[in-house]
């Protein structure tokens, strides 16, 4: 594998746009663990108090994200996430007016490796879901492991995120009054190590919980991602009986998928992190 350096005299915008992009990266890879260790600092360091509060607050507020979160609009309309749609860029483009006095069950495709695509649109407000649909609230299910962690589950529930669990989604779709969106990965993280450049694969055959719900509550949409495969490119280093095992034994405990991925771009590096543009159109 060749590393080619980023040009030095890359644009400042685009300068920002690469360190938005890095933020959340760090966000979806590290945060969590950032967060989980300052909760154990705090227990054997002396500020045990301040962990007993926050433990009794998580039994109290356990539940919330199964029942539509607690989304914060201010963190939705942050300037950075207008940065982290231009990197790649991220365009939502709408098909056809949602009335806003039903709910909605959006399903997308694909997951890819971190799922950009469907955090651009639909965990903040950077690609105007809003706007275009007036009167619609979205929310983006993710894997439940996410808010079992202390903070980080504050942070993520901010961005309008919720769990991925049936319940949540029914909790969403069955709200008086209309005008919510839950918003499904449905190939789930499984899907995220058929991520290659040029390809596209989908897994729904063994996943039909959407339909279920769609037609529990008579209601169905779909999102699909347009673009390129190559701004994340996933390697499966490690290959074998053993290793596949391997990981499927961790992703039944832990509900989460092994990944090795690298920067795509003829001039991508892991230093520089420069991306050439691949478009995402939703």
């Amino acid at each position: 594998m060749k590393i080619e350096f980023a040009p030095i005299n890359i644009p400042l915008r685009r300068r920002i746009q690469t360190v938005a992009v890095l933020q959340w990266l760090f966000t979806f890879l590290f945060f969590a663990q950032c967060c989980l260790a300052i909760f154990v600092f705090l227990t054997f360091a002396g500020y045990w108090y301040i962990a007993v509060v926050y433990t009794a607050w998580l039994y109290i507020d356990w539940e919330t994200p199964n029942q539509g979160g607690r989304r914060s609009e201010w963190v939705r309309n942050w300037t950075i996430w207008s940065y982290f749609r231009d990197y790649f860029p991220i365009h939502l483009k709408k098909t056809t007016d949602l009335d806003p006095q039903y709910n909605y069950l959006f399903g997308f495709h694909p997951h890819g490796v971190l799922v950009a695509g469907a955090f651009g649109n639909f965990g903040s407000d950077a690609t105007g879901f809003r706007k275009l649909f007036p009167g619609l609230t979205s929310y983006l299910c993710i894997l439940p492991f996410w808010f079992k962690i202390p903070f980080y589950r504050d942070y993520i529930m901010c961005a309008g995120l919720v769990s991925a669990v049936k319940s949540s989604a029914s909790y969403i779709l069955s709200r008086k009054g209309g005008g919510n969106v839950a918003v499904l990965v449905i190939g789930g993280a499984e899907e995220s190590l058929d991520a290659r450049p040029g390809g596209l694969t989908l897994r729904t055959r063994k996943r039909k919980g959407f339909i279920k719900l769609a037609i529990k509550w008579h209601i169905w949409s779909q999102s699909f991602l347009l673009g390129k495969m190559n701004s994340l490119i996933s390697k499966t280093i490690l290959k074998g009986r053993f290793f596949g095992q391997c990981r499927s034994d961790y992703r039944r405990s832990w509900g989460l998928q092994c990944r090795c991925f690298m920067p795509g771009g003829s001039s991508s590096t892991v230093l520089g992190c420069y991306h050439t543009g691949n478009l995402f159109t939703l």
